[in-house]
């Protein structure tokens, strides 16, 4: 990183994100993303990422986009959520969920 990031979890992030970036001779775009749908922000969720996404961008030498920043911290929070199929299992008769102990 060529300009130190002050909070450890944004370092560890961006690190993360340019390690994930891989060109083919366009833009570099996220290893294993090929999946580009359309999702709807709020206005002040989506200047935070364009924040980020740059101070990142600064402090790396690389290119980071805000698409790029949010489809790495969505896979993030995917991988902590537990599987689908024990959703599936633990959902009720009338569709809602069971609670956790």
């Amino acid at each position: 990183m060529h300009r130190r990031l002050e909070d450890p979890r944004l370092l560890s992030l961006g690190q993360e994100i340019v390690a994930r970036l891989r060109s083919t001779g366009g833009r570099p775009s996220l290893t294993g993303a090929s999946c580009k749908p359309k999702v709807s922000l709020r206005p002040a969720d989506w200047d935070a990422l364009k924040a980020l996404a740059s101070r990142i961008s600064e402090a790396s030498g690389r290119s980071v986009t805000p698409s790029q920043l949010a489809g790495h911290l969505l896979a993030g929070c995917l991988r902590d959520l537990p599987a689908a199929s024990t959703l599936d299992a633990s959902r009720t008769g009338d569709g809602s969920e069971t609670p956790k102990v």
